[in-house]
């Protein structure tokens, strides 16, 4: 059997979080005062970093909740897809489902499929009652954390 080092995992406390999209911020901050000094800057490159500025300022606002929610210390790991791990919940998912799945309810059970774990999950859920808590959470947290599932499911170089 050939042996490979996958799927990656990434485990975060909610204060490193918010600490570094603080620093996330901060940067896209200093980036569109950037672009607004150069009257030279294209309008769409301080539409873009006008964009980032309020994903980070999202990012923030949902942290924040969170650490009132759960606290600062409150950990969160997620594991990255196999393609059978992501098989076997997007199976489940259509069997435990009645009707059509549109793409954001699909996304919340993948992100619930994802989590090792969270502070709003015992661990004793199965897959349709973590995805029906996951899914309880306000948006903007579980964007942040689609958002880190992405990028722990990115196989680009230096991310793997």
């Amino acid at each position: 059997m050939t042996s490979f080092d996958y799927p990656p995992t990434r485990e975060f406390t909610l204060e490193t979080a918010l600490a570094d999209v603080r620093s996330e911020l901060a940067d896209a901050e200093a980036r569109v005062d950037e672009l607004e000094d150069d009257e030279h800057a294209q309008a769409s490159a301080l539409q873009d970093a006008r964009s980032e500025r309020e994903d980070a300022a999202s990012k923030r606002n949902a942290l924040e909740w969170a650490i009132r929610e759960f606290g600062e210390d409150a950990t969160i790991t997620l594991e990255a897809f196999t393609a059978t791990t992501r098989a076997r919940t997007l199976d489940e998912m259509q069997s435990s489902t009645m009707g059509d799945v549109g793409g954001m309810e699909s996304r919340i059970w993948l992100l619930a499929a994802a989590l090792e774990e969270a502070p709003w999950l015992n661990g004793s859920e199965d897959l349709a009652e973590a995805a029906r808590v996951t899914g309880a959470l306000p948006p903007a947290v579980q964007d942040f954390l689609d958002d880190e599932l992405t990028q722990l499911n990115d196989l680009s170089e230096g991310n793997s």
